[in-house]
């Protein structure tokens, strides 16, 4: 049987799929996502979560810069430097490969196939 489950945020919506078991939508949250979250934030310095500074998004610390924001404009503007000046200076070119970096070790955690499936 298969379940879903939709989180919204202010992007996107995500979808997670689940097979053979209905999970509860909170327990998911701060059981595993939230863990990674704050692992990932742990191995890089310059990104932080807190629940008062957009919802506990992870960000650029010192800034209201979501990860997600600023992955959005490199991509619009193709560069690091065309970035930092698109942010008035607000970010330097190591934050921005934090960012980068904070979100392919995300990625790769949440992708990362289960101890019994390897």
């Amino acid at each position: 049987m298969l379940y879903q489950l939709s989180y919204p945020d202010s992007l996107h919506r995500r979808m997670l799929e689940f097979e053979d078991r209905e999970p509860s939508p909170n327990n998911l949250w701060h059981n595993h996502i939230q863990r990674l979250i704050t692992q990932c934030s742990v191995a890089h310095q310059a990104i932080t979560t807190d629940s008062e500074i957009l919802g506990g998004i992870p960000h650029i610390a010192g800034t209201r810069l979501s990860v997600g924001q600023v992955l959005g404009r490199l991509y619009v503007h193709g560069s690091m430097e065309k970035v930092v000046t698109y942010y008035s200076g607000q970010v330097n070119t190591e934050q921005i490969r934090e960012a980068i970096s904070y979100a392919q070790d995300f990625i790769e955690a949440v992708c990362e196939p289960p101890e019994s499936d390897r």
